[in-house]
């Protein structure tokens, strides 16, 4: 009988937010650290790290930057959704209560990837719409460029 409260108790726990207890480190455009555990922000899909767009514009450093500005001096909070394919957590996360992949495509810093989710297609279509960031240059989906990059 003490096993159903105790797992019922451990599902509940797993599904709070994790908040940063320090700064979350920032590996790429759409990928963060947090209290060790590595998060694939959930809807997008930012330039690859080495990604340059066709004028040269250096798309997965610039998302990356915008990402740790995003974060920076602020409470961040992650909410894990699923795991992908590289075992990393995939989840929403916020920076002083902000959603940042809503933030990320809005500036143009990532795709919304609408093979997963349509949560993020508002900000996409502005951020088109006003031509910044990936939206005003040549830019690769990170999707097609891995494919490219493979040949």
């Amino acid at each position: 009988m003490l096993r159903k409260p105790a797992a019922v108790l451990a599902l509940v726990l797993a599904a709070l937010p994790v908040a940063a207890m320090n700064a979350p480190t920032i590996s790429d455009g759409d990928t963060l650290q947090l209290n060790g555990t590595v998060f694939r922000l959930y809807g997008l899909d930012a330039p690859e790290k080495n990604q340059l767009c066709a004028d040269g514009w250096n798309g997965g450093e610039e998302a990356k930057k915008a990402l740790e500005a995003l974060v920076a001096g602020a409470k961040v909070e992650c909410r894990a959704i699923t795991k992908d394919s590289q075992g990393r957590t995939v989840g929403t996360c916020s920076a002083d209560g902000e959603d940042i992949g809503a933030d990320l495509v809005r500036q143009g810093m990532a795709w919304a990837h609408l093979k997963y989710s349509l949560q993020y297609l508002p900000e996409e279509m502005l951020a088109r719409w006003d031509g910044v960031g990936i939206h005003g240059r040549k830019c690769d989906k990170p999707w097609d460029w891995l494919k490219k990059d493979k040949r």
